[in-house]
Parts: structure tokens; sequence; C-alpha cells
């Protein structure tokens, strides 16, 4: 390139080393003339302004803290993410949980429903029908399961005597065959002999003789033997039928004294409830009575305070331990406010109690809030003055019976949980009692805040208004009184006597009297408590009324109590009479069972007797057996002897054996007789057996039938409060499981936001990392629009040169107007002068290249020309600058 032309590099902002802290600040450069040059390679100088404090370049270290402090931060919030998310999976399967749970209990309603609906007396008298129709036939069925019994016992014994005759009878039939066999083999014997041949035969006789002697003999053991086995065994099969005879005896016993309870607890239930409707009958003519008073007198107001359940959030009822839970008699999460305070006595855990309080006032806001709108005031009382100063006897008596109107439902409501007393009245001893203690409070003349009660204090105090002027206002300063000292008592209660106005309230004394105390200008009521006096209402007639109601209600109740209990008893008396009949057919299965065992003892002997036969038998042939030998040593004629003899007892041998066979042919054809019998008579019994079964489970039903009609009222109000009880629980479920979702979705949200954040630091410190990694071999700068660019700190060459425009070597880049941009290879190339100021140009020699790439960086080669380091370029850039501040000092 020539020197009359060279490239002319103009930059809009001042470039700056990261690595020695430099940052330029084009916000503040301002338009100036550019200073021209005559030097090789010496910059033009403009006057440009920099900041009067050179800030420092932020580095990875300083961004680290806060990309470690924003990971914690989403550890955190992913660990809330996870926690919501169980929580959340949880409440949803309480709720699936509960609407199964409340879809099964809708249909035992609808059952419960279906048999309240059939529990009419017809039914039930049917159904006692059919009970009593059942025992009969279960009599009639065990009589004749007695008699089947004894007939099968009878005949059991039958068939083991046949049994015996027949093994009796084959085995004398195998003895005459046995003794045929012999005699033909004597025959032989003797003909042979008287022939002079079958001395070898005989001696073979002789020996089979004395082997059967000797098998006779073991038999005569292995019989005797099994004679011994057979008399233990009939031993035992008489012992278990023994055991399975009495166990039916006792299980009749059994059967008979449930069958008397049965019919006793019938007639108590008859009986009572005649008492039962009749007290019924005059509870409603009392309250009939006691409506058409109160209409008369024609006022409406009183309380309606509401005895809600509440829930306690999982992580506060887990906290507690189950000896706490016990002593607060709470078995779930869903509680009255009264097991809310028993469980704030029973907890000493400081941290579960802040919490628990934190739900017991949110509770107390709850009630006060449901009770504020249902309270009802008589208009008529804003017409009616009052002196808080001077009230009446009167106006005392009626203030103290609208407390008692409150205090009654709260005292019923707190029953359960607290020891109350169970009478609350309104007395003129209590009011006399308030009055002397409002007396007692004056005179002392201190606050009571600040030094308590006075002596014998028998009252609660709460502060009020100064300036009521009617009976309206002053009720409701009562009604504030009631529910401030009830509910709120938790809040601002002495710890040593936390809850002491309540339990005040609850069991103090039956009676209570109200009067307003005046100390120094500061109104009180003083709200006392007594036992004694006759209490007092508005009407005389009222209160008697009111009096024969409450007796009546007792009466009944108590009368409607012991029907049903007896109605309970009546139904497990029949559950009892069922199952006592049930181990009865058992008892008598068993004892069929045991008793179709047969009898062995009287085979064993018969088959010893056999053996005993058998041997005898045997020795006679062996005797015989014995002469035809020696026959062979005998005369003629004493051969023709011994043959006839032999002949002739052959020919009874076989008279013999027929007669065995015969014996042995009618014994078979009894034993099958007796047999049959015995077959027969068992299935008759299986049969009644069956019979048995059938009533038995008749008498379950009647008894499960009888049972549900008689305490069909009891079951319907049990299915109905079970799906209200769900209902509300299935509302809190799906309360709970809003909550937790909502819940899951902020924290998602949360987790977005904050994994975006730490992505943007993550995005910094990384670039500032990599920055300060290729500054330690890399010249770094920022350009005008914030790239930052690295070449190499060891090149000896400037960028490749840009042609895409020249200029007069004698102007500078702003005298020619022009100025240096990134083309969109990132290359800078000479464009329109865009900027207000310029940076100092370079003069370069007139083959060198230049080119200002961040795709080529610290890449570039050297071409040829002189040889120039681009840290030059930048560092004269730097000077450059400083330049410019001189300048803008010395003008």
């Amino acid at each position: 390139m020539s020197k009359n032309t060279f490239k002319t590099l103009t930059t809009s902002t001042a470039i700056a080393l990261a690595s020695v802290g430099g940052t330029a600040f084009a916000q503040e450069a301002t338009t100036t003339t550019a200073v021209d040059t005559t030097a090789v390679n010496e910059p033009a100088l403009v006057s440009k302004p920099v900041a009067d404090a050179k800030p420092e370049v932020k580095k990875s270290s300083d961004v680290k803290p806060a990309l470690d402090a924003q990971a914690s931060t989403v550890k955190q919030v992913e660990a809330e993410s996870e926690t919501a998310k169980a929580e959340a999976t949880s409440a949803n399967q309480a709720v699936t949980t509960t609407e199964t749970a409340l879809t099964s209990a809708k249909e035992d309603l609808k059952s419960a429903e279906a048999i309240k609906a059939n529990a009419t007396e017809e039914n039930i008298t049917a159904t006692k029908a059919k009970q009593d129709a059942n025992v009969k036939a279960q009599e009639a069925n065990q009589k004749a399961t007695e008699a089947s019994t004894e007939a099968i016992k009878v005949q059991t014994e039958t068939v083991a005597t046949e049994t015996a005759n027949v093994a009796s009878a084959t085995s004398k039939k195998a003895e005459a065959d046995k003794t045929v066999t012999t005699k033909e083999a004597n025959v032989k014997s003797a003909e042979d002999a008287l022939n002079g041949s079958g001395l070898g035969e005989a001696k073979a006789s002789l020996a089979q003789a004395e082997k059967d002697i000797e098998q006779a003999n073991a038999n005569i053991s292995s019989a005797a033997t099994a004679v011994e086995t057979a008399k233990k065994a009939d031993n035992n099969r008489a012992e278990a039928i023994k055991q399975a005879e009495n166990n039916v005896n006792v299980k009749n016993d059994a059967l008979k004294l449930a069958k008397e309870m049965m019919d006793a607890d019938q007639n108590k239930v008859e009986s009572i409830q005649e008492k039962a409707d009749a007290t019924a009958s005059k509870e409603k003519e009392a309250q009939t009575e006691l409506d058409v008073k109160k209409a008369k007198l024609n006022k409406s107001e009183g309380m309606n305070i509401p005895n809600p359940t509440f829930t306690i959030p999982s992580n506060v009822y887990n906290g507690f331990s189950a000896d706490v839970l016990k002593s607060a008699g709470v078995s779930s999460n869903v509680v009255t406010f009264a097991q809310l305070v028993k469980l704030d006595d029973a907890t000493t855990n400081e941290s579960i109690k802040k919490d628990l309080r934190r739900v017991i006032l949110q509770a107390s806001a709850n009630i006060v809030k449901q009770s504020n709108a249902n309270v009802k005031y008589d208009n008529a009382d804003l017409n009616r003055p009052v002196d808080i100063d001077n009230l009446t006897e009167a106006q005392k008596l009626e203030i103290s019976e609208f407390y008692v109107n409150g205090l009654k439902q709260i005292r019923n409501a707190f029953k359960n949980s607290f020891n109350v007393k169970s009478e609350t009245a309104t007395t003129k001893e209590a009011v006399t009692l308030a009055s002397t203690q409002a007396e007692k409070y004056e005179k002392r003349g201190l606050d009571p805040v600040v030094h308590g009660h006075v002596t014998n204090a028998v009252e609660n105090i709460s502060f009020m208004n100064s300036d009521i002027s009617n009976m309206y206002e002053l009720k409701q300063a009562v009604y504030n009184t009631l529910m401030f000292t009830t509910y709120l008592d938790n809040a601002v209660s002495n710890e040593r006597y936390r809850w002491g106005h309540l339990r005040a309230n609850l069991n103090f004394a039956k009676y209570v009297g109200i009067d307003v105390a005046n100390i120094n200008g500061r109104y009180y009521m003083i709200t006392a408590f007594s036992n004694e006096g006759t209490p007092v209402s508005k009407s005389n007639d009222l209160a008697q009324l009111e009096a024969k109601l409450a007796e009546a209600q007792k009466q009944n109740s108590q009368a409607q109590t012991a029907l049903t209990n007896a109605k309970a008893e009546l139904a497990e008396a029949s559950r009892k009479y069922a199952s006592a009949l049930e181990a009865k057919t058992d008892a008598e299965k068993e004892l069929a069972s045991k008793s179709e065992t047969p009898l062995q003892t009287e085979v064993a002997e018969k088959n010893l007797q056999l053996a005993n036969l058998a041997l005898k038998n045997a020795q006679e042939r062996k005797a015989n057996a014995e002469k035809a030998v020696e026959n062979f040593s005998r005369s003629q004629a004493e051969k023709e002897t011994a043959l006839e003899t032999a002949e002739d007892e052959l020919a009874t041998a076989k008279t013999a054996q027929k007669d065995a066979e015969t014996a042995l042919t009618s014994a078979q054809a009894k034993l099958q007789a007796e047999e049959n019998k015995l077959k027969a008579l068992q299935a008759e019994q299986a049969k009644l057996h069956e019979e048995k079964d059938k009533l038995v489970s008749d008498a379950k039903a009647i008894a499960t039938e009888l049972s549900a009609y008689l305490n069909a009222d009891k079951n319907l109000a049990d299915a109905q409060a079970k799906v209200a009880d769900l209902e509300t629980k299935l509302t809190q479920a799906k309360s709970t499981a809003k909550l937790a979702q909502d819940k899951l979705d902020t924290v998602t949200a949360k987790l977005k936001a904050e994994q975006a954040k730490l992505a943007e630091i993550q995005e910094e410190f990384d670039k500032l990392l990599d920055l300060e990694n290729k500054a330690k071999d890399n010249v770094v700068a920022t350009l005008p629009d914030g790239t930052v660019v690295a070449v190499d700190s060891n090149s000896n060459t400037l960028p490749t040169e840009n042609t895409e425009e020249t200029v007069d070597k004698t102007k500078t880049a702003s005298q020619s107007g022009k100025d240096v941009a990134l083309d969109a290879k990132e290359d800078v190339v000479v464009k329109d002068k865009q900027q207000t100021y310029s940076a100092p140009a370079v003069k370069a020699g007139a083959d060198e290249k230049v080119t200002y790439s961040r795709v080529e960086r610290a890449k570039s080669l050297p071409n040829t020309g002189e040889s120039s380091s681009v840290a030059m370029l930048v560092l004269g850039a730097i000077l450059g600058a400083f330049g410019l501040v001189t300048v803008r000092r010395k003008n």
C-alpha cells in the first residue's frame, strides 16, 4: 500500500484494557475538533472528557458471592417446592380418601333409611313371629336329632358285632379249607404208603405243618397285641363320645339360658316401650304448653352461640405427643373449641403452644363472629333507660338472666371436655353477692387490673363502657362480657391464671348474678357465682312451665334411653341365642362324628380266638403228617386201615368246609343288612343337621333383622352423623387441598423467578471469568456497542487492511467525516460519521494491513510491510484518552 494512502481508524468510544481497569463512558463524550499530526504512527488527539473518578472493573470474584447466595436461594426454594408438592399430593389423596368414605357412608345411610322406613311395628311383630317359629322348629329338630343319635349309637354296636362275626366266619372258612387240603394230602400219603411210594411228600407235609405251627404262634402274638390296641382305641372312642356328649349338654344349657334371656329382654322392651310412649307424650304436652306461653310473652331476644369444629394444621397437630392428645380427649385434628383449650392446658412445649394459640385466637374470632350475627336484642329495650351507677334489683336480675341464656349454651358446649355445672340459672342471692363485691371494689378504690381481686373473690371482672344509657346497650355489654371472658380469655389472662375466667363461667357455681362497679370513674361488670338461692325467671308461670318441661324431658330422656338400651339388649340377646344355637349344632355334629368311629375290641378278640384255632389246626396237621410218615413203616393191613381212616377224615373235613362256607355267606349277608341300616340312620341324621344349619342361618338373619329394626333410630342417627362429619371433613380436605395447590403454584412461580435470576447471574459470572482467563494472554477491549474483543498480546502485526474505503493521509477519520463501525462479519469498516466525537487516528505503513475482528481476535498472522504491535495501537488509544483529559483541564 502507498504511503499516500492509509487506513484511518476512528472509534466512538474510548477503548480500555480490562487488565488495567479502563472503562469507556460514551455518554460523557463531547464534540471537538481533532488535532492534526505529521508524525508517522502518532495518533491525532481529540478533546474528550472522562469521568472524574475511574471506576473499578467488575470481576468474577465480585459476582461469585451473589452467585453462591442465589444458588443457595434456588436450592432452598426447590426444597420448598418439593415440600409443597408432597403436601399437595397428600391433600389431594385426603380428598380422594374422604370422598370414597363419604360415598360408602351415603350408601350406608340409604340402607339405614330403608331399614328405618321398614322398622314398623307390623314388621317388628312379623320378625318376632318368624323368630318364634324358628325356635319351635329348632326344638323339633333337636328331638329328632337326639333320637337319631341314640339309634346310630346302638346300630354302630350291632355293626361291630356283625363285623366280628364275618371276620370269625372268614377265618373258620380259611381253616376248613386248610383242613380239607391236609386231609386230601393224608389220603394221598396213605395211598402212597400202601403202594410203597410218596415218603418224600409225606415228610414235606410234616415240615410244612411245623412251619404252620410257628406262623400260628406268631399270629397269636400279633392278635393279642391287636386286642390291647383295640381296647385302648375303644376306650379313647368312649371318652371322646363322653366329652362330646358333655359338650352337647353344656351347649344345650347355654342355648336354653340364651332363650330365657331373649324372652326376658323381649318382655322388658315391651314394658319400657309403654313407659317411653307415655313420657314422650308428656314431654310433647309440656313443650306445647311452654310454646304457647312464650308466644304470649311475645318477646324475642337471646343468644345463639355456635359450637363449631376447627381443623388444627397438620404441622401443629403432629407436634403433640400421644399423651397430650389423650389427656385432652383428642383423636383427630378436627376439634371443638373446648378441646383446643384442653390442648392448651396439656401442652408444655412453648413452640407448639405458641402455634396452638394462634389457632385458638382464630377459632375465637370465628365463634364470636358467628355469635354476633345471631344474637338478638329486643328493640323495645332502646327506650328503657338505665343508670349503670344505680341499677334496680329487677334490672340486675334481667341482665343476669340474659347472661345465663348464653352461659347455658356455653356450659353445654364444653360439657364433654370440662367439668361443668349441670344447672345454670339466676338467683337473688347471686345478684346480692355481685352487688356486695362491687361495693368492695368501689370502697377499695384500686384498679383491679393492677391490684387484683378483693378478698373472698367469687367473681369475674371485665371492662365496660361508661356511656351506657339504656337496657339495649347494657345487654350488649353483658353479651360482650360473656363472650370475652369465655372465648377471648386466653388473650388477656395472666399466664398463671390462663383461662381462669372461662373456668369460672363453667364450674365456679351453679347460679350467676351481675352488677356494675364504678371504680374511680372506670366501670367494670361484676359477674358473681353462687350456689345459694332459688332460681328466678322473667315469669313465675314461665319458670314453672320450663321446669315442667325440663322434668318431662328428663323423664322422657331417661325412658327413651332405657328403651334404646333395652332394644339393644334384646338385639344382643337374639344374636347370642343364634350363636348359642350354632355352637350346640356344632357340638352335635362333633358327637355324631365321634360316634361313627367303629368299635374294634370285639373284632380283635375274635381274631385272637381264630389265631388260637389256627394253631390247634396246625398242630393237628403236624400230628397227621407224623402219622403219615410213620405209616410207611407199618404192615400192609395197617396201611389199608390208615387209608380208610384218612378217607373218612377227608369226608368229614369237606362237610365242615361246606358248613363254614355257608356260615360265612350268612354272616356277610347279615353284616351288609346292618351296615345298610346304619347308613340310613346316618343319612337321616345328615338331613337333620342340614335342616339345623338352615335354622341356625335363619336365626342369625332374623336376629340381624330384628336388631336393625330395634336400633333403626340410633343407626340412622349414627349414619347421618357420619355423613355430615365426612361432608365437613371433605370440605375441609378440599379447602386444604386448594391451599396446598395455591401454595405449590406460588412456590413454583417463585422457583422459576429465582432460577431465572440465577441463570442471569451465572451468565454474567461466566462472561467475566472467560474475560479474565483471556486477559492472561490477550489484550482485551470493549467496543462502543459493548462488544468485548481480545487480541493476542504477542502479535507483531496489525489487523488485515480493510479496503472498503481509503482516505487522504492528511486527514483523520474525523476530519473526513467518517467513523469506524462493524460490518456483518464483525470487521471494522469506515463509514459516514454518526458519532459526535472521535478517538485518535493511527498512521500505518504503506504495506501494513488493518483488521479489527472478534472472529479473528488474536489469530491474525503477519503478511508484508512493517511489523507493529496491536498492543501499541490500543495503548495509543489509551494515551490519547489521557491526552484528552489533559487538554480539557488546560482549557
